[in-house]
């Protein structure tokens, strides 16, 4: 899902004390400097609270991005070991997700503007060993609270790395789709995280695992 991001406008009055006006003649010097350092003290300090407010509202924007908005989340960040392999959900999110342009090309049966609730898990995955892993987590089906079987979205799915070929560990995220609504009333779901194989016989060396995740 592509974010919005939303740069700051800077401040464009600086410096007014070198660009004000003609000072009187009859102002002695030592006054003139007085009132240029406490006019430059001044400024500065605007200024400074200015670009503060803006980098604040700047990250706020960047953390949430147009058309969506969070319902639950959790970081449980929760470590499973299956095999030889660690398994850790990071953080999961329900949100509601108000369909753009670029969405309504991917997602059959939406059109811009509409809206759904969009469960995603983010995962780190770590091969302790050499020995290659196919480990298909962006294939686990959730359960939930609710009682809603949900079949992962795959196309939409980021950084999942199906085949381990050896000692690597990588951080991926799934989605899984719902209609709108659907995700204000969960209080939990199960990730049913298929079988792993050996990468190279393809025989089974791991069994089916079932992970929770409570909001």
């Amino acid at each position: 899902m592509k974010k919005l991001l939303l740069g700051s406008v800077l401040s464009t009055a600086l410096l007014l004390a070198a660009c004000g006006g003609e000072t009187e003649e009859d102002t002695s010097a030592e006054e003139t400097d007085t009132e240029t350092t406490e006019t430059a003290a001044e400024e500065a300090e605007d200024t400074a609270a200015v670009e503060t407010e803006e980098d604040t509202e700047e990250v706020a924007e960047e953390a949430t991005p147009e058309g969506l908005d969070t319902i639950k989340e959790v970081e449980p960040s929760e470590t499973t070991q299956i095999e030889n392999v660690n398994l850790t959900v990071n953080k999961a999110q329900i949100n509601r997700v108000e369909v753009n342009e670029d969405l309504a090309m991917f997602l059959d049966g939406y059109e811009v503007g509409d809206k759904f609730d969009n469960l995603v898990i983010e995962y780190t995955v770590e091969n302790t060993t050499e020995a290659p892993r196919d480990f298909f987590l962006d294939q686990s089906v959730v359960v939930t609270s609710t009682g809603q079987q949900i079949e992962p979205d795959m196309f939409l799915a980021e950084n999942i790395t199906a085949s381990m070929l050896g000692a690597i560990e990588y951080t991926g995220s799934v989605p899984y789709i719902m209609d709108e609504g659907a995700g204000d009333d969960i209080e939990w779901v199960d990730i049913n995280i298929p079988a792993m194989l050996d990468g190279e016989s393809y025989d089974r060396v791991a069994e089916e695992t079932k992970v929770r995740i409570e909001f």
